[in-house]
């Protein structure tokens, strides 16, 4: 039993240095990447979409007839019906990151905030909303169950 401790302490030791190795792999592609997305997204304005790392896909509008969506291309969010980003893929050390700028109404913030919104790895986003539908109006509803009004 004596003989195993110092052979367990060893294997301890190579399973703890190769963890820590992986870390700093891992930290070097995280910061390689932000750097490129914070030099390709340079211009990146309001409600605007930037294609910042790598591995996205982004489908346009049925009414968008010129798009294009490579690396660090920037485009009016309003031409995207959908954006995905991929994960990391160890074995060629890609994945994709976009950047997007867009204009919202948060709690407790003046209307129309700019907001940004930094998609990493295995993330989707679909346009939802038409550009022709005018935003939701208020109405005051009064039903008539206690009578007639």
């Amino acid at each position: 039993m004596k003989r195993l401790v110092p052979l367990i302490i060893v294997v301890f030791l190579l399973v703890a240095v190769t963890l820590v190795s992986a870390q700093d792999q891992c930290a070097v592609l995280v910061q390689e990447a932000i750097n490129l997305v914070a030099d390709t997204c340079v211009g990146l304005g309001r409600n605007e979409a930037c294609h910042g790392y790598l591995r996205v896909d982004a489908q346009p509008q049925q009414n968008v007839s010129a798009f294009s969506f490579a690396l660090g291309d920037i485009v009016d969010v309003n031409e995207v019906a959908s954006l995905h980003t991929y994960p990391l893929d160890v074995a060629t050390q890609e994945w994709g990151i976009a950047l997007m700028s867009l204009q919202a109404n948060l709690p407790d913030e003046l209307p129309g905030a700019n907001v940004t919104f930094l998609l990493i790895g295995d993330a989707d986003v679909d346009n939802t909303g038409a550009v022709d539908t005018p935003p939701m109006q208020s109405i005051r509803l009064k039903t008539g169950i206690t009578g007639t009004q």
